[in-house]
Formats: C-alpha cells, structure tokens, sequence
C-alpha cells in the first residue's frame, strides 16, 4: 500500500504530455497555419502594394508625358516649321522675281514693238515725202492706167527704196546714244557688250530686223537679233 502510493506520488510529480506534443508535432502544425496565414496576409498586402504602385507609376507617366514629348520635339518642330517658313518665303520671292522679270520682260517686248511702230511710220512718211516731191518737181504726168500696168515695177522700186532707207536709219541712229526717234520716244536705246554699238553690230541689227518683217518679227522676239549683233535693248 505505501509503495503503490508512493508510486502515485512519484507519478503524479511528473508532467505528462501528449506524444506529439512531446516530439514537437503539435509545434508544427500551429507552425504551419500560421506561416500560411500570415504568407497570405503579406501576399495581399503585396499585391496591394504593387498594384497602387503600377496606378501611381501609369499616372506619373501620364502627367509627364506630353511635357516629355514637346521638350523633346520643341526643336524638331520649330526646325521643320521654320524650314517650311523659309521654304514659302523663298517660293514667294521666287514667284514675285518671276512674275516680276515677266512684267519687265512684256513690257519691254510692248515698249520696243511701239518704237518699232513709229520708226516705221517715220520712214514711211519720209518716203512718201520723197516721192512726191521727186513726182512733183519732175514735172512728168503719169496717168493711172501706167500706174496699173507697172505696179510690179513700182512695187519693186518702192521695196528697194524702203528697205535702203531702213537699214540706213536704223543703222545710224542706233550707233547713237540718242537712238531711233522711236526708241527715243519709248525710253530705249541699243546698247554693246563692248563701250558702244559700232558700225557692223548695227548693221547686222538692222539687216535682220528688216529680215524679220515677213515673219512678224520673230528673229526679235526669240533674241537672234540680239544673239547675232551682240547687242539688246534695255530701258534708260
């Protein structure tokens, strides 16, 4: 009786534990639902973390986007625009340098057709002056129906004369600085690739401009006059 209680005793001053308890299993499973919890709890957290992180980031990104890019291409587009500026202000003066040498050019052509027109009624006049006083101090009649049957030879005559008479006119005036009484009037003169217009360059100029007459002054118009003489007119 004294032992078995003595045995109690001594077995009731021992601390029992369960086995897994003893060999730790108990630890580890409490171990383990934790570390899941707490590894779900952090995963959240991060999840939570990141995402507001990608907002923030997508947001920084859209406010300093445009900013970005105009600082970036400010000097790309003010070069192009200034490029196309300087681009449309040379083609305007392009277009004004034409349109303006154009006028220059008609106007001329219409200043020289003009003189043209009054030096040849000059020369005209002159003839028809010359003929009338040579008719009227000869003292021959000449009745009309001669007139008829030697119109070719008269035709001839008067062509000869006129075309003697406009290569001397031209000739010499044109070697003048006063120029053709036409071209005087007009505010043209003729002038030489040398100091002054000799006597051969206004002779060529001359003979062909007469040349022209036929082909409604084409030889001028298209400059082999001014080609062949070595010569041009220009406005005072």
């Amino acid at each position: 009786m004294d032992q078995n209680s003595e045995l109690d005793n001594i077995l009731n001053d021992l601390d029992f534990k369960p086995i897994t308890e003893g060999l730790g299993f108990h630890h580890s499973l409490k171990e383990q639902k934790q570390v899941k919890t707490d590894l779900k709890s952090q995963s959240e957290n991060l999840k939570r973390d990141l995402d507001a992180r990608v907002k923030q980031m997508q947001s920084q990104s859209i406010q300093s986007e445009k900013p970005v890019q105009m600082g970036e291409l400010a000097a790309f587009y003010e070069t192009e625009k200034q490029g196309i500026s300087k681009d449309l202000n040379d083609l305007i003066s392009v277009e004004a340098e034409t349109s303006e040498v154009a006028d220059v050019t008609e106007t001329l052509y219409m200043a020289r057709m003009i003189a043209w027109f009054i030096d040849i009624t000059i020369i005209s006049s002159v003839m028809l002056l010359m003929a009338t006083a040579i008719y009227i101090s000869s003292g021959i009649s000449i009745s009309l129906s001669e007139i008829a049957n030697s119109r070719e030879e008269l035709a001839l005559s008067a062509g000869v004369l006129f075309s003697l008479f406009y290569v001397f006119y031209f000739t010499v005036l044109d070697m003048t600085k006063f120029s053709t009484l036409g071209k005087r009037t007009m505010g043209l003169t003729v002038i030489s690739s040398s100091k002054r217009v000799n006597l051969l360059q206004s002779t060529i100029r001359s003979i062909l401009t007469l040349a022209g007459i036929p082909f409604f002054g084409m030889l001028s118009i298209l400059r082999l006059v001014d080609t062949a003489s070595k010569t041009r007119i220009i406005k005072r």
